[in-house]
């Protein structure tokens, strides 16, 4: 059974707000207390709850990725990539693999909004996609578009520059 809370303020003898303002670091609860209430939450095996931190805070902590395919080396290393980085920085990355279908796209998308990632990267869409990004971005959603043509100036995105690419390939091999 998941630890709570409620458990470990029965176990350290304190409130339940005294327990969540120990686990924040709150500097409103003595030293003492505080350490006192980390050391059963570890004792505990506590996992906070990251849904009701995200009630609270209005973040969820994820990062959606949509991409068409990860058969392609060049999406699976940019998945590698964005996992990593993601992980380093205490969030995590729900995976959208739509097989170039627009209908496909779209599900995930709201999908993706309805666990309020915090941000949302898009490898490759289909041209039907493009007006509901606009919208979602429109809409306050953090955008970044990777690996293909930007859907406006206003929104980030990263491609390689082959011709830069190529000339830097020439350059090392002559």
């Amino acid at each position: 059974m998941k630890v709570t809370i409620h458990d470990i303020a029965k176990e350290a003898g304190v409130s339940i707000g005294a327990v969540s303002r120990a686990l924040r670091g709150d500097t409103r609860i003595s030293e003492e207390t505080r350490k006192r209430v980390q050391a059963t939450a570890k004792r505990m095996s506590y996992t906070p709850n990251s849904i009701g931190k995200g009630l609270r805070t209005g973040k969820s902590s994820l990062i959606g990725y949509l991409v068409s395919s990860v058969d392609d080396s060049f999406y699976n290393d940019i998945l590698q990539g964005i996992g990593k980085v993601v992980c380093k920085r205490g969030y995590g990355l729900l995976t959208g693999i739509t097989e170039d279908n627009s209908e496909s796209e779209i599900e995930q998308i709201k999908l993706f909004v309805s666990k309020s990632v915090d941000g949302l990267i898009v490898s490759n869409y289909q041209k039907k996609t493009a007006p509901y990004l606009r919208k979602l971005h429109k809409e306050g959603m953090p955008l970044v578009i990777c690996d293909i043509e930007s859907l406006s100036p206003s929104i980030p995105r990263v491609v390689i520059n082959d011709s830069k690419a190529a000339e830097l390939i020439c350059q090392h091999l002559i």
